[in-house]
């Protein structure tokens, strides 16, 4: 199931403690969406769902959340 996924046990902490160490930048998955966004766009390949994860992520760093760990997006969802 996607609740038992390991990607969820290894962020646990992150999405519970909001202190936790942080892995992943809001601020460098946004670098990294802008390079996908590119090639994307360099080879044609329309990517309608990474515009929108992008512009969510953008939103969250815009509100603060920019140094947080990229499990601080569901914060900032419950939050705003």
């Amino acid at each position: 199931s996607v609740i038992a996924a390991p990607f969820v046990k290894y962020k646990r902490a992150a999405f519970l403690e909001p202190e936790a160490p942080v892995a992943m930048r809001i601020d460098t998955v946004l670098k990294d969406l802008g390079l996908i966004l590119d090639l994307g766009q360099a080879s044609q390949t329309p990517l309608t769902a990474a515009t929108g994860v992008r512009e969510l992520y953008a939103h969250a760093a815009s509100a603060g959340f920019d140094a947080a760990d990229m499990a601080a997006l569901f914060r900032y969802i419950r939050e705003s």
